[in-house]
């Protein structure tokens, strides 16, 4: 008889694995969370977007619903019908406003160039761009042309509305109807009235001007017509530095003031002794008017021309120069000025540099007061072409810079702008100032009056026409200007 083994006589047994309270209380927790979150989830109502909700930061708001399913009908918690639709990540940098911040950046399209405008070559004359390196869409530039036409409109009322509070201007009502509804204007405007003062202008004659005015002027006076009051308005741009002196209507000479001297301010605590009485020194620059004069000759050709034709010829021939002269009379005022102020003249200082530098402009600029807000460098055109041209930084960059405004080229040196004259000499003087430390004294205002004189060239048949421009230029503001005059350094 064999005999059974251990295993035979025991059996088979596994091995069994310990399981603690522990263990067992943990699994039925889990199984428990789990069957809560599947039964919220299966129970859940739709998910719908309140009315003006918008995510805070980078929370993207996913409808449970597949995307396949969209676009699909919803409603608001206010019961407001609405439409879910997936746009997309790239709908966030789409349309005419997008949102950008240090997270979300711009996605610049594809070809973007191609569909952009430059806003110097399509601005409106509301507004002035310095160079041409500034693109936008065309739907964004119409607005900021018709934006700034807005702000320009709107600049022009306040100033008739300040001009007509000062008294300028006439009492306009409504005209009577038929012949009747005659004012000096519209005679000023007719072209009945320009052919009349053509011919006062060729004869000397008024008869025939003032017998269109009749009671409209008293005093026998011949206005000039609207079409040359307008030229007169646009004359003055023929100036280029005149033009931005400022302008002073009084009869005759005048005096005007300017510091000397003064004692500063000082700071007084309370308790303590009265400050002293402030010591101020006043000058006075007297600035007397002269004639600025200019005269042609008209020939018979001349005079065979059409009113208009005629009134263009004399001013452009006349009037242009007088505005020449009238910009020499500026540099002439600036450089007869004492580089020492006196109790009848404000000072102008002289700097004497042996050559033209990079740091000229600067050096004169120093010398300025801080009231002096709109500097600019007077030279002539071979000092700025044949001398700062040729010039660098200390990096090696150009110190010059030109940008086209209106069509023309505007020429910067050190961020300065320049303006040109004949009056100084090439490559030596230069004048550094704010031109609204000037005066522009002018009793008669800005027209240019006509005299005509048919007699002197009478056997030539030939008449002589004068213009002329009451006007005198003074320099009213200390360290409002600087000269300078490149004294080169005697050898030796």
């Amino acid at each position: 008889m064999r005999r059974q083994g251990y295993h035979g006589y025991r059996g088979y047994r596994r091995r069994r694995v310990y399981i603690g309270p522990v263990e067992i209380f943990a699994g039925l927790v889990a199984v428990a969370v789990v069957g809560m979150l599947a039964f919220r989830f299966l129970s859940a109502p739709e998910e719908t977007v309140p009315d003006g909700f918008t995510p805070a930061g980078d929370a993207v708001l996913t409808p449970p619903t597949a995307p396949s399913q969209l676009p699909r009908r919803a409603a608001t918690p206010s019961g407001i019908d609405c439409t879910l639709t997936d746009l997309g990540e790239d709908a966030v940098y789409t349309g005419d406003l997008v949102l950008v911040n240090n997270w979300t950046f711009f996605h610049f399209p594809e070809n973007q160039e191609a569909g952009l405008s430059c806003i110097l070559d399509h601005k409106s004359d509301s507004y002035y761009v310095r160079d041409a390196t500034v693109y936008l869409e065309p739907t964004a530039l119409e607005a900021l042309n018709t934006r700034n036409q807005e702000l320009q409109d709107i600049e022009t009322r306040r100033q008739n509305m300040r001009q007509v509070a000062g008294g300028a201007g006439n009492l306009m009502g409504t005209p009577p109807a038929g012949p009747e509804a005659r004012t000096l204007e519209s005679v000023r405007s007719s072209s009945e009235y320009e052919d009349a003062y053509v011919r006062y202008l060729q004869t000397g004659d008024a008869t025939e001007a003032r017998a269109l005015l009749t009671d409209l002027v008293p005093g026998g006076t011949v206005p000039i017509p609207t079409y040359v009051a307008n030229r007169i308005e646009t004359s003055w741009e023929h100036s280029i530095l005149a033009r931005r002196v400022r302008r002073v209507i009084s009869d005759g000479q005048m005096k005007f003031p300017f510091e000397l001297s003064a004692t500063d301010a000082v700071i007084h605590v309370e308790g303590s002794a009265a400050p002293a009485e402030e010591v101020l020194t006043l000058g006075e620059v007297l600035i007397t008017p002269k004639m600025i004069k200019k005269w042609i000759t008209i020939s018979d050709e001349v005079l065979k021309m059409k009113s208009r034709a005629f009134l263009d010829y004399i001013y452009d021939e006349i009037e242009n120069k007088i505005m020449l002269k009238a910009d020499a009379e500026v540099i002439a005022a600036i450089k007869a000025a004492p580089t020492t102020s006196s109790a009848t003249a404000v000072a102008v200082p002289q700097l004497t540099p042996a050559a033209l530098d990079a740091f000229t402009i600067f050096s004169a600029l120093a010398e300025l007061s801080s009231d002096a807000l709109n500097p600019v460098a007077i030279m002539n055109r071979k000092t700025f072409f044949n001398g700062f041209m040729a010039l660098s930084d200390t990096t090696k960059r150009p110190i010059y810079n030109v940008v086209v405004e209106n069509g023309r080229p505007v020429y910067y040196l050190n961020g300065v702008e320049v303006l040109f004259s004949d009056q100084l000499a090439p490559m030596t003087e230069i004048i550094v100032g704010d031109l609204d430390g000037m005066i522009r004294l002018q009793p008669d205002g800005d027209e240019v009056t006509f005299v005509t004189d048919p007699y002197s060239l009478a056997e030539a048949d030939k008449i002589k026409i004068v213009g002329k421009l009451f006007a005198g230029f003074g320099v009213v503001r200390p360290k409002y200007f600087v000269r300078v005059t490149v004294t080169p350094a005697s050898g030796g």
